[in-house]
């Protein structure tokens, strides 16, 4: 009796092991499919999507490089970007004390800044899909009193704070464009608070999904490159 119960006890064990054995085997098989969709995404962003790198932002802000046409900062873009709202897109801070006085026009303080998501010293890559969001986003009557598009145009702007900006403008975090939550790349202590957060996207003129997407594979394709321990492409 006691050798048979021992026979089915073993028994049990082999089918339970056996059975673990077919789920780890297709679990293995998950994994191995999904490292391989991780690596064909990789190669993708890598190798189709061109990255825009720090120096050759900085190296095309002076005239004439490159046979670039630079679009020119004007005061216009940030009055439009702040009437739009006038507070940092994260922090919602105005940096403008009510009691002192403010400049003429002005509605955020010094330390809230006007940022470009696709770079001003880039107009090379302010594609036709992203004027044609914009325009789609857009009214007829404004159509009619702003036809030309570029990329100061306020569709291309948000308020930030400082600090936040130039993080935005290094890649470190961005917004996701079509679920608008912002997402951190580089852990920087400053900016976890935000990581997750969903950007209010009702005011008019609110940047369209098209512009985020330009500036939310820039961040990726730093990420996947630090993750596979290789530097971006230049």
């Amino acid at each position: 009796m006691e050798t048979r119960i021992r026979e089915d006890v073993r028994g049990q064990i082999a089918e339970v092991e056996e059975r673990l054995d077919n789920r780890i085997d297709r679990l293995d098989n998950r994994i191995s499919g999904v490292q391989t969709q991780v690596s064909l995404i990789t190669h993708h962003l890598i190798e189709e999507q061109y990255e825009c790198t720090q120096e050759e932002l900085d190296r095309c802000n002076s005239l004439g490089t490159q046979g670039i046409i630079l679009t020119t900062r004007t005061p216009a873009f940030r009055t439009q970007v702040e009437a739009r709202q006038a507070q940092c897109l994260l922090s919602g801070a105005r940096n403008h004390p009510d009691d002192l006085t403010r400049l003429d026009g002005e509605l955020t303080g010094p330390g809230i800044e006007a940022a470009h998501i696709v770079p001003l010293g880039r107009p090379d890559l302010w594609s036709e899909a992203m004027v044609s969001a914009v325009r789609a986003s857009r009214s007829e009557r404004v159509l009619r009193n702003a036809p030309y598009v570029d990329n100061n145009c306020v569709e291309n702007g948000v308020m930030l704070r400082a600090d936040l900006h130039k993080m935005f403008d290094r890649f470190f975090w961005s917004v996701h464009p079509t679920t608008r939550v912002v997402v951190v790349f580089v852990p920087i202590p400053e900016m976890m608070e935000y990581h997750g957060m969903k950007v209010d996207r009702k005011p008019r003129g609110f940047p369209p999904a098209k512009i985020w997407q330009w500036h939310w594979e820039q961040c990726v394709i730093r990420c996947l490159a630090r993750c596979g321990g290789r530097k971006p492409r230049r």
